[in-house]
């Protein structure tokens, strides 16, 4: 477990990430801000509305945090130990 927390740290603290994902994060980041602006509006919105917002706000979140962790290399968590 220790050895998992701190290859997500490696990750989080690594901007070797490629423009792709660059892009997808920040793109993602726009849309979760733009969802908790909607949702936490003092307007009396429709149910489908603030269940669609919702629903696309934590798309974004996660969208956003799987971004942020790829480090553009392939297979970065198996251990090389292992056959």
């Amino acid at each position: 477990m220790k050895k998992l927390w701190s290859e997500i740290k490696e990750r989080l603290s690594n901007e070797n990430i490629t423009d792709t994902w660059k892009k997808v994060r920040n793109v993602s980041g726009v849309v979760c801000a733009t969802g908790g602006l909607i949702l936490a509006m003092p307007v009396t919105l429709p149910v489908i509305v603030t269940s669609w917002v919702g629903w696309i706000t934590l798309a974004s979140s996660v969208i956003a945090g799987r971004a942020h962790l790829n480090t553009g290399k392939k297979n970065v968590s198996k251990d090389k130990n292992k056959p």
